[in-house]
């Protein structure tokens, strides 16, 4: 597997397995809160993206980067369910 298949890699899963637990806290305290700080996750994730020096680097920011990104899939879904797009 290349390196760069790598990063793909490591992207998706954390990008499967992290909705799950946006959801379950977005619940907790609310969607607003998270989706906030999973933007400013976000994007601290992008700005060390861009000042990373080695792999390593690289792959911890590219899995922090899909974790925040991937808070919009739960809150999302859950925003069209509750607001009464599906009903």
């Amino acid at each position: 597997m290349s390196l760069a298949t790598l990063t793909v890699t490591v992207y998706m899963v954390v990008q499967g397995l992290a909705p799950s637990f946006w959801g379950s806290i977005s619940d907790v305290i609310g969607r607003r809160v998270i989706f906030i700080g999973t933007f400013v996750v976000y994007i601290i994730a992008n700005i060390g993206l861009g000042l990373s020096r080695d792999y390593g680097e690289l792959m911890a920011f590219r899995a922090l980067q899909a974790a925040g990104s991937s808070a919009t899939i739960s809150i999302g879904m859950a925003d069209y369910m509750f607001n009464g797009i599906f009903y």
